[in-house]
């Protein structure tokens, strides 16, 4: 059964003209926001490969990578990455279409499709954090 969208369910994808996160709500597809900081819980890594294999031929980056997830917060100031009370230390999580066909973590490469919570800052070298990696 597929999961019940609700008004606080985004998609969030870096936008390489504005140099900021864009969050996109999910029910009308309308960007929401741009901005420097985004939490969101209950997360999945999306990657359509589909848009993949066309930055691999064109050579030109497109939209086709974000992460899903129910939006806690967003700002314009640097996050405090404190560790959420009974949550693991963060772990770095990237994509290049270049060299991953999906989301990985950074320390071991292995690649990552859900967290709990995570966190993405453009003042942190656009950092996103991921903690309870599924």
């Amino acid at each position: 059964m597929a999961k019940r969208l609700t008004d606080n369910s985004v998609y969030v994808y870096f936008n390489l003209h504005k140099k900021l996160w864009s969050v996109k709500h999910r029910k009308t597809k309308r960007v929401m926001y741009h901005t420097e900081v985004v939490l969101l819980y209950d997360c999945k890594f999306k990657v359509s490969q589909a848009g993949r294999k066309r930055v691999l031929k064109e050579k030109r980056k497109n939209v086709h990578a974000g992460v899903t997830g129910e939006l806690d917060w967003i700002g314009h100031k640097q996050a405090s990455y404190r560790t959420p009370h009974g949550f693991e230390a963060p772990v770095p999580v990237t994509y290049d279409p270049y060299k991953y066909e999906s989301f990985v973590r950074k320390d071991n490469l292995e690649p990552v499709t859900r967290a709990i919570f995570c966190s993405m800052d453009i003042n942190n070298t656009n950092k996103v954090l991921a903690w309870h990696l599924e």
